[in-house]
């Protein structure tokens, strides 16, 4: 676990939820996510994403995934067949969201222990409808407050208001709210919310990219992150 940057001013305050970001945090997508890609890409003619490419790319989006991943492999096209290729991503995905995806090891286990004292939430870039559905299949039991992903409602993270639901709905202020996340997004998600993060290393970012975050609290596995929320 790398070592964490204690807001002083904070220091009294009980966290009484919990918000946990969906992809690389909660479940393993990243490979229906690089399979929906596939089915894009291979539209104009392209070799299947990879992994290693669809680790790079998500965090922000469907939308800005699929330009991410554009990008990387060289591939301008103009807005009319980005809409037509997204559209495709998202038909493919919208229809198999859950072939490959599952709970990293652990983390029912984890959430379900902390259902008692916490309130709980999901929050994603992902689209919400989709980002409801996957929840639902793989972690359903799991009584959680708020599910929120991706509408026109309210903008994405890393903006504030991408936790107003949360807000409204558990009638608390961020300052007593947790969130764990696996990337740069969620970091500065919570800074800019002036939230307590805490980032995973099993997700879809490298490892020596979280810790290179100013404060960063890392943590290698599930009991590590027990410890550092109940050390909050």
């Amino acid at each position: 676990m790398s070592a964490r940057v204690i807001n002083n001013s904070r220091m009294a305050t009980k966290i009484k939820a919990i918000l946990f970001d969906l992809d690389g945090t909660l479940i393993d997508t990243i490979e229906d996510i690089a399979a929906a890609f596939s089915a894009a890409i291979a539209k104009d003619g392209l070799e299947p994403a990879t992994v290693e490419e669809t680790k790079l790319v998500v965090g922000r989006g469907l939308v800005n995934a699929l330009k991410g991943l554009l990008e990387i492999r060289n591939h301008p096209v103009s807005e009319e067949r980005f809409t037509e290729l997204f559209h495709v991503l998202y038909t493919y995905y919208e229809e198999h969201p859950v072939v490959y995806s599952k709970p990293f090891d652990g983390m029912i286990e984890l959430v379900s222990g902390l259902q008692d004292t916490y309130q709980l939430g999901v929050i994603s870039n992902k689209d919400h409808e989709l980002t409801l559905r996957i929840v639902s299949e793989l972690m359903g039991d799991v009584p959680w407050s708020v599910i929120r992903g991706m509408n026109d409602e309210y903008p994405r993270k890393p903006d504030v208001g991408a936790f107003t639901p949360f807000v409204k709905k558990m009638d608390l202020g961020l300052e007593e709210m947790l969130l764990i996340g696996d990337s740069e997004v969620d970091y500065q998600s919570a800074r800019g919310a002036n939230m307590d993060v805490i980032l995973v290393s099993w997700g879809f970012r490298p490892r020596e990219a979280l810790v290179a975050l100013e404060g960063a609290c890392v943590v290698d596995s599930v009991e590590e992150l027990k410890e550092a929320i109940y050390a909050l």
